[in-house]
């Protein structure tokens, strides 16, 4: 599942950010351990550790995206994403992946923090 959604996704829009594609493509086949999720983010919050979506747009170098957990830190983005803003605002932004305040209305860094608040509340207790 997790690979096919990459085809979809690459249908959409073949530059969409590493960050954005794993984080679809976990997020829609489920295949990441929840405790690795949750253990990972709040781990990093309470190291005060959270990746920049840019940290996490690691291009084709798979290490770096690993060693920065950024599968558990997409999945948690996208999650925020379908969660606050629903699953149009997910496609738009794969159609135009730089476009925050076109898609959401903010910028990127309000959207970045709308996130870290999201993560904060789901996976810090």
């Amino acid at each position: 599942m997790h690979e096919f959604v990459h085809i979809i996704v690459n249908q959409i829009n073949d530059d969409t950010p590493r960050w954005l594609n794993e984080g679809i493509a976990s997020y829609e086949a489920k295949d990441n351990d929840e405790n690795w999720i949750k253990e990972s983010v709040k781990n990093g919050l309470l190291s005060n550790m959270i990746p920049s979506f840019k940290d996490l747009d690691t291009g084709d170098d798979f290490e770096a995206f690993f060693k920065c957990n950024g599968y558990q830190y997409s999945y948690t983005i996208v999650e925020s994403i379908v969660n606050l803003f629903g699953y149009d605002k997910l496609y738009r932004l794969i159609k135009s992946p730089n476009s925050f305040l076109e898609v959401f209305g903010i910028t990127e860094d309000e959207f970045q923090n709308k996130w870290i608040n999201y993560i904060y509340k789901i996976y810090y207790n």
